[in-house]
This record gives C-alpha cells, structure tokens and sequence, in this order.
C-alpha cells in the first residue's frame, strides 16, 4: 500500500562535497528519522541523529527495535522534519543529489528544502537543477526547480516552454546550448511517456 513517485533528474552542487558531509548525509538517507531523546547537540527531537545507522538491531533498511536506547517515538519523526524517510542521497561521486530510487518518498519538496537549510547551505554548498515528478495519479506531475538553494514547482508546460525561450536565447549566443537543451527536454518527455505506458507500475 502507499503511493509511489518517480522522478527525473538530479540537483547539481557548486563543488564537490567534502567526505564527511557526503558520508554524513549517506546515513541520513538510509534511516528512519525518529524522535529521539538525545543529547542536544542533535538538534531537537535528535533530528540530527544518526547513531543508529551502525545498530539497526537486526532490523530491516534504517530501523531500529521499539527498545532503542533513547528512542522517544518509532511512527512519529522529529518535528521539525515532515516525514519518516528522505530520500534524496548524494550521487556516487559527490557532485549531485539525487532520488535514492525507492518507492513511497513522501513530502519531497519539504525535504529538499531541509538538507538545503540544514547541511548544505551552512557549509557553502549551492544547489541547482531541474528535476521532473511522475505520481501514479496521470494529473501528478511537475518539476522542481532549484536555483543557488531557492526551491520552487513548476507546471510541465510551463517549464517547458522558459526551457525552449532559454534555449532560442542561448543558441543565439551559443549554438551548442539550444542543442543541449532539446536533449534535455526529450528525455523529460520520454521519462513520461514510459511512465503513462504502465511500464513502472505493471
């Protein structure tokens, strides 16, 4: 049960990020947020915390038993935090943020919004880039656009068309962009296209 959103693309970062950022928002990904009866340091109902990261307790995917040292509430994430997973991760080498693939993610523009304000943005980390949302629902459908860290949604159409103004404005200046962006645009299409065929939900 639950409802399931795909997505297309990925956010790209100013700079590569720094080991420990990228180890730490890793974790962050592959746990459970909890509310947690933690040392302040984790922030408030211990959203920072991580702990349980090396101690899922033979638990599945991030979770811990309902006995977990501190655990305050296994259903109910910190409050500050609009659910129980994040499910953008940073890609393999770094340079992006990405969906992790899993089914369910719920709340993904809050989230987005969290790491920028909470992990990226505090250490100079800038955040830009398109990526489209396919629902189950055929109507649920957009694209989440992300300039130096300010977050908004647009309609398809819509993004669509400053896509192909930018890119008539550009190929001006520069051939090879309006070329790019065409490129991008039909992969866009192609992403839902697959998705109305039935082919990630069969």
């Amino acid at each position: 049960m639950g409802y399931t959103t795909d997505f297309h693309g990925k956010f790209k970062l100013n700079k590569t990020l720094d080991n420990d950022t990228k180890v730490y928002l890793t974790r962050f990904n592959e746990t459970r947020r909890m509310a947690f009866n933690v040392d302040s340091k984790y922030g408030i109902d211990g959203e920072f915390y991580v702990g349980h990261h090396w101690d899922f307790s033979g638990c599945f995917a991030g979770q811990v038993d309902r006995s977990y040292s501190g655990l305050m509430s296994y259903n109910c994430p910190p409050s500050t935090q609009p659910g129980l997973w994040c499910q953008w991760t940073p890609s393999d080498c770094g340079n992006y943020i990405e969906w992790d693939g899993g089914e369910k993610f719920y709340n993904y523009v809050e989230w987005l919004q969290y790491i920028i304000d909470n992990f990226l943005k505090p250490k100079g980390y800038s955040l830009t880039g398109d990526v489209h949302w396919q629902g189950e629902s055929s109507n649920d459908m957009g694209v989440i656009v992300v300039q130096n860290n300010a977050v908004k949604t647009m309609d398809v159409n819509e993004h669509r068309k400053i896509k192909e103004v930018d890119a008539a404005v550009n190929g001006i200046i520069n051939p090879e962009a309006e070329e790019i962006a065409q490129e991008d645009l039909e992969a866009a299409a192609a992403f839902y296209d697959n998705l109305k065929s039935g082919e990630f939900y069969e």
